[in-house]
């Protein structure tokens, strides 16, 4: 069972809204899909990310065509994922020259046992187990990726791509791409992906949020403990807006802010342990 409890989405000091986000489950296969989309250069890449041909139509319409013995494998998962995402961002060039979008996402099997965690860009996702931080979806940025972007014919100043991009890894930004073939992209639309196993009969809470929650360059800047603290001594009804208010209010965020509260109760029978795929 999943509960999403809060969803909060806040402008900001930003001229234009540029987040958006996906709450969907497909009721063919049974998936559920969970994202929080930060755009940049413009809310274009965003809006087609959670539109009628967004990210969750692509993936919902391979899993259909997936036998159903072979969907608890998590390499199938991760392979169509990955050539889901190639596809998504070619099919949709001409609209997203000019715009990008992160994309931090989660798939959720029909049982519950497992979700993955899909991290593209530096929107996050956090995991909770009994108040406790167990896991937190890993930034692309692109200091810790200089060699393979200047192997893709492109270079990083003051830690952006091509003097920039902030991140190294989006849908979109084909100002910063040329040709088809993802290896050789500067920008990346390969995501990182983890399986993690929901015990059975236990509860897990997942936060997904934006990038403008963990604002670093106010008087107070938003920290890892300041959010896992606000989780876990705020109603979960009110986490999301707690959070949003203490970003904008105490550490002065003049970004976009999203975030998206749920709980998952597991049907696993293993312990929760995020794995790289």
């Amino acid at each position: 069972m999943v509960t999403i409890h809060d969803i909060c989405s806040k402008q900001g000091a930003r001229t234009h809204m540029e987040d958006r986000y996906i709450s969907k489950k497909d009721p063919v296969t049974g998936f559920e899909i969970y994202a929080v989309c930060d755009g940049h250069g413009g809310s274009e890449t965003a809006e087609l990310l959670v539109g009628v041909t967004g990210i969750h139509t692509f993936i919902f319409s391979e899993l259909a065509l997936i036998p159903k013995d072979k969907l608890t494998e998590s390499k199938v998962i991760a392979d169509l994922i990955y050539t889901t995402y190639t596809r998504w961002d070619i099919i949709h060039k001409t609209d997203t020259k000019s715009s990008g979008s992160t994309c931090n996402l989660i798939l959720l099997t029909p049982d519950k046992r497992v979700f993955y965690s899909i991290n593209l860009g530096d929107s996050r996702t956090t995991l909770y187990q009994k108040g406790v931080c167990v896991f937190q979806s890993k930034d692309h940025k692109p200091d810790e990726e200089v060699e393979r972007i200047k192997s893709c014919g492109s270079f990083v100043v003051a830690g952006r791509v091509g003097g920039v991009l902030a991140i190294s890894r989006s849908f979109g930004d084909w100002s910063l791409r040329s040709g088809n073939d993802p290896s050789k992209w500067a920008v990346s639309s390969y995501p990182d992906i983890r399986h993690i196993t929901i015990p059975k009969g236990q509860e897990c809470d997942v936060l997904l949020a934006s990038d403008g929650l963990w604002w670093e360059h106010g008087p107070h800047p938003v920290k890892d403990i300041h959010v896992n603290s606000i989780v876990s001594r705020t109603p979960k009804t009110k986490v999301a807006q707690a959070l949003v208010n203490y970003a904008l209010n105490v550490a002065k965020s003049r970004d976009n802010i999203t975030v998206m509260f749920l709980t998952i109760r597991g049907g696993g029978d293993t312990l929760l342990v995020p794995t790289e795929k």
